[in-house]
């Protein structure tokens, strides 16, 4: 019983929302795998993959300018 002591259904509520973004990024990237060798490289990959995806988020959140359509 100790395990459920952490238990938070209003936590667990937000795992799709999690795995969701993950599973994107993970889409992204190439099933999981960065091509760099040098760690500092993957690390360098994986932070602008992240900035990408949450500017691609954020664009898809706003408005088309005036004169062109919505294409989503």
């Amino acid at each position: 019983m100790r395990a459920r002591e952490g238990w938070d259904p209003e936590v667990y509520r937000f795992r799709g929302v999690v795995e969701g973004v993950f599973g994107g990024m993970k889409t992204r990237l190439g099933g999981g795998y960065l091509w760099e060798r040098k760690p500092w490289t993957a690390m360098a990959r994986a932070l602008l993959e992240l900035i990408a995806y949450g500017l691609r988020v954020l664009l898809s959140l706003l408005p088309p300018p005036p004169g062109y359509k919505a294409i989503y």
